[in-house]
């Protein structure tokens, strides 16, 4: 079983200048993705797909680790992750049987043992991709309201139901995706049946998205 890790890390961004490069105790997201899934030996390569020239000389290639220089067509907003992932897998001519793993920098708070448990995951199941999750909590949709014209409405016909009553709902929080590569060919998404759930816990499983999230993944590193 071949596994595989994708770090992508486009310089554009626009709701954080620089996103990918912003710190957290002092180093860059990136460099937190990248020092982290270096550490998970059972991987035979990791990628950085990026567009900043900035980072070349931080993270040189090795036997097992390669920079990837984005083309300008992906790394535009237009772009999908799916296409950036499905350039590289036909670029590196990466084997069908492979897993890959997309790491992305913008979820800072993997820790190494994520990536061994999701691998006994893959090698219990071997499901056709595993998605991390987090459980919403007390934002169950079923509590959730959308607006129209002034008037607001229930997404769920009957949302008053007690806690205790209500199933449980999970949101996936960024970490981790997990696809057999050659399911993922096929169907260009990342959640491929059958699925497996990778749990975590609601600390580690923030998502930097604008200048709230940074501001609060760095109040939350003083703690980890």
């Amino acid at each position: 079983m071949q596994h595989v890790a994708i770090i992508p890390a486009r310089a554009g961004s626009k709701s954080v200048i620089d996103k990918n490069l912003q710190e957290i105790n002092g180093k860059s997201l990136v460099s937190i993705a990248a020092s982290l899934t270096k550490k998970a030996t059972f991987m035979d390569m990791v990628y950085l797909s990026t567009d900043i020239e900035s980072l070349s000389a931080a993270h040189y290639s090795t036997n097992y680790f390669k920079f990837i220089k984005r083309p300008k067509a992906l790394a535009t907003d237009q772009a999908t992750m799916a296409d950036v992932v499905l350039d590289l897998i036909k670029s590196q001519l990466i084997s069908i049987n492979a897993y890959i793993w997309l790491i992305q920098p913008t979820s800072p708070f993997r820790c190494l043992h994520d990536f061994f448990e999701i691998k006994n995951l893959l090698q219990k199941y071997e499901p056709m991709s595993v998605i991390s999750v987090v459980d919403v909590g007390p934002n169950h949709p079923n509590r959730m309201y959308t607006v129209k014209e002034a008037e607001l409405l229930p997404l769920r016909h009957n949302n008053f139901d007690n806690k205790q009553d209500l199933i449980n709902v999970y949101l996936r929080n960024g970490c981790f995706y997990v696809v057999k590569c050659e399911e993922f060919l096929k169907h260009k998404t990342f959640y491929l049946k059958t699925c497996i759930s990778y749990l975590m816990p609601k600390e580690r499983s923030v998502n930097i998205d604008d200048e709230h999230d940074l501001m609060w993944a760095r109040m939350m590193a003083k703690y980890q």
